[in-house]
């Protein structure tokens, strides 16, 4: 799997073998938690992006396991967020910051 493909087809982070869930949650999360300005007792938009290739059923489990791992660091999001963001047609999973521009 490639962690951390552009919206336009550049290159990933890297590429992997494919791992369970929580490990893709964990290599999306590590790569951008760390760089946020939020801490406990904020709310943020977590967005679980399909990149148009990747069933929803499959994105609410990786949105249901990010979710759950920023609450245990006080950080809360809303899961309505993951539906309304499966529009671009390239297959993969993205997590991203709705605050950053890129």
């Amino acid at each position: 799997m490639e962690v951390g493909i552009g919206i336009h087809g550049e290159p990933g982070r890297r590429r992997a073998k494919l791992v369970a869930a929580n490990e893709v949650v964990s290599l999306l999360l590590e790569a951008v938690v760390p760089d946020l300005p939020f801490g406990s007792g904020d709310r943020v938009a977590l967005m679980i992006n399909g990149l148009g290739g990747t069933p929803i059923s499959e994105l609410y489990l990786l949105y249901g396991i990010a979710h759950q791992r920023l609450a245990a660091q006080g950080i809360s999001s809303g899961p309505e967020l993951c539906r309304r963001v499966l529009h671009l047609a390239r297959d993969g999973r993205r997590v991203a910051d709705p605050g950053q521009a890129g």
